[in-house]
């Protein structure tokens, strides 16, 4: 992964976490910042955004490479980028989640969906809602007037002796 930034300078993510700052084609300066290895990096307005296998975004100063602010999520995050004064997130959990400035308790969610595997079931619920369900053993909830996911839950926390696909099918009827 890598990114430049608005005086020409590169960054790149490694797999073992660390991050790399050139200059020409010279490496300048390295850092250790995330544990396991760098899925997301971007640069923009003297700020280095990146994002890890350890489900941790990190906020440094691009010139000194100073770590800012590091804020902790549910997945890991696959591509950042950004619009005015905000900031967008992508997850491997299948959320994209927007961030208003430095202001990391207002995170809005963007989107939802499942995360692994297949979809594989859709029930219409009624009253402008439909159910999904897939490979990731969770059945989600959506509104579609608002077009929002409204709810999810996990059908089964359980390990052992559970196949790949749990939750495979959604019906409405209270026989199925």
């Amino acid at each position: 992964m890598c990114a430049w930034d608005n005086q020409g300078n590169a960054f790149s993510g490694c797999a073992n976490g660390s991050i790399f700052k050139w200059v020409d084609r010279h490496a300048v300066e390295a850092v250790e910042a995330h544990k396991g290895y760098i899925g997301a990096i971007r640069a923009i307005n003297g700020m280095l955004f990146t994002g890890g296998q350890d489900n941790k975004v990190m906020i440094r100063n691009s010139a000194d490479m100073e770590l800012n602010k590091t804020i902790d999520f549910n997945s890991r995050a696959l591509s950042i980028d950004f619009l005015n004064d905000k900031f967008l997130v992508s997850f491997r959990d299948g959320d994209i989640i927007e961030i208003n400035g430095e202001d990391i308790e207002g995170k809005k969610t963007l989107m939802k969906s499942h995360d692994n595997g297949e979809v594989w079931g859709l029930a219409d619920c009624g009253l402008s809602h439909i159910a999904t369900t897939g490979d990731d053993n969770k059945v989600m909830i959506w509104d579609i007037d608002k077009r929002v996911h409204a709810l999810s839950k996990v059908v089964s926390d359980e390990k052992k002796n559970s196949r790949k696909g749990r939750a495979s099918s959604v019906s409405n009827l209270p026989a199925s």
